[in-house]
Formats: structure tokens, C-alpha cells, sequence
């Protein structure tokens, strides 16, 4: 899932850590590990959510290219 693909790459090349990630957005370390290794889409808001602590747009996490 490229979603989850773009959450843990952009995440990677800030030096955050998925607890570091947890921290920021209050989402369970798990749920996070769920999203980046596809098994789990995140909803919209967590979306929202997730880009503002890595500091990017939504959009940032959806594109495929």
C-alpha cells in the first residue's frame, strides 16, 4: 500500500521513530506498524493527523509517484 509506504519513507528521513510518531499523534505504536506495512489504511483525520507530526500536506502521504 503506497500509503503506508509514504508514512514510514518520510518518517525514515526525518529520524523519527514509529514510538517518536506515536508520541506526536497520541495513535498506538501498533496501529502505526499497521499502517506502514499496509495491513491497516488510515482514515482520513489519522491522515491529517500523521502528516501534520511529519510535517507534510495529507496529500504528501497518498502520492504515488
Amino acid at each position: 500500500m503506497a500509503v503506508g509506504i509514504n508514512i514510514k519513507n518520510i518518517r525514515l528521513s526525518k529520524k523519527i521513530t514509529q514510538k517518536d510518531l506515536s508520541n506526536k499523534t497520541k495513535i498506538n505504536q501498533s496501529i502505526i506498524s499497521r499502517y506502514e506495512n499496509g495491513t491497516i489504511v488510515p482514515p482520513i483525520p489519522k491522515l491529517e493527523i500523521i502528516a501534520n507530526a511529519l510535517g507534510v500536506k495529507p496529500t504528501d502521504l497518498l502520492d504515488t509517484a
